[in-house]
């Protein structure tokens, strides 16, 4: 039987940010039990912007676009990793996605796809203090002789 998810909190997004969003954040999901939380993306919405991070406690990715959302407040979900990397291979070039938020699910609208998750329960951890908030050092490379 197939869910019923509320719509009434939703916002939009482009699939081409949506997949560029799954690309940069998949590879750094923790695999395995130990910690249920860090198995997936946390996705956390605001009214200005969308943050998209994972950890696997070794590594941390964030990916972060600024976007006016209909959402007047926060929210918080951290969708599993294999239903974030089914989505993103499924994603349509250049279309419209339509993503529902519930209690405990996620609605994924595109063309005349549905796709249903639910949502891992638990905090994601805080990793804002993380990241210095600002540095005296800077460095210029080039990226191909960094890649080197």
């Amino acid at each position: 039987m197939i869910p019923m998810v509320r719509q009434d909190t939703r916002c939009t997004l482009s699939s081409d940010i949506l997949k560029r969003a799954f690309n940069k954040t998949l590879f750094s999901c923790a695999s395995g039990n130990i910690r249920p939380t860090l198995a997936g993306v946390c996705i956390q919405v605001y009214p200005t912007h969308i943050t998209f991070a994972s950890t696997d406690s070794f590594r941390l990715s964030e990916y972060r676009y600024t976007t006016p959302t209909s959402l007047e407040k926060k929210i918080s979900i951290i969708l599993p990793t294999r239903s974030a990397s089914e989505i993103s291979k499924t994603l349509p070039d250049d279309a419209s996605v339509e993503i529902f938020f519930a209690d405990n699910q996620i609605l994924v609208v595109y063309d005349h796809i549905k796709i249903y998750s639910r949502l891992l329960n638990g905090h994601f951890p805080d990793y804002a203090n993380f990241f210095p908030k600002n540095t005296s050092i800077h460095a210029l490379v080039d990226r191909e002789n960094l890649i080197r």
